[in-house]
């Protein structure tokens, strides 16, 4: 797990995202499974096929995953760049797609959180407001 943090700090910072960030959405989307898997998405950053028209020979090469993930992180930070909330306007964005979060401004303003199925609030909140704890057995945990 520690080369996959390693790889996904590199690719943040590659990408300019912030890399305690990007790992807290990794572990959300995955918990570090490169296998990880769900109705349409795969890899460590549960990347949608339909949605981004995207498949590569092995969609669950890490660095290959984690590069389309930052990608689309990084888009959606672009898209939100100058609104007040950018990060987890992007971080929704990610995890719902930017129509639908266009969506929640538009018909509930400033209150568009509280729209959010408690899951989704959770998975925001939690990837756009918390210190990533690295914990490896035997050792002590590191917050970045």
């Amino acid at each position: 797990m520690l080369e996959l943090i390693s790889l996904a700090i590199s690719v943040a910072v590659s990408y300019e995202i912030d890399p305690r960030l990007f790992c807290e959405l990794v572990k959300y989307e995955s918990n570090w499974d490169r296998y990880a898997r769900s109705a349409s998405s795969v890899g460590l950053c549960q990347i949608n096929q339909e949605a981004w028209e995207w498949w590569p020979a092995d969609p669950y090469d890490p660095e290959v995953n984690l590069k389309k993930g930052a990608a689309i992180l990084k888009w959606n930070f672009s898209y939100r760049e100058g609104e007040s909330e950018a990060t987890e306007l992007a971080v929704a964005s990610y995890v719902l797609g930017h129509a639908r979060v266009d969506r929640l401004l538009e018909e509930h303003g400033a209150e568009w959180k509280e729209e959010l199925a408690g899951p989704v609030r959770k998975y925001v909140e939690g990837i756009a407001g918390k210190a990533f704890v690295i914990v490896v057995p035997g050792r002590e945990a590191v917050a970045m």
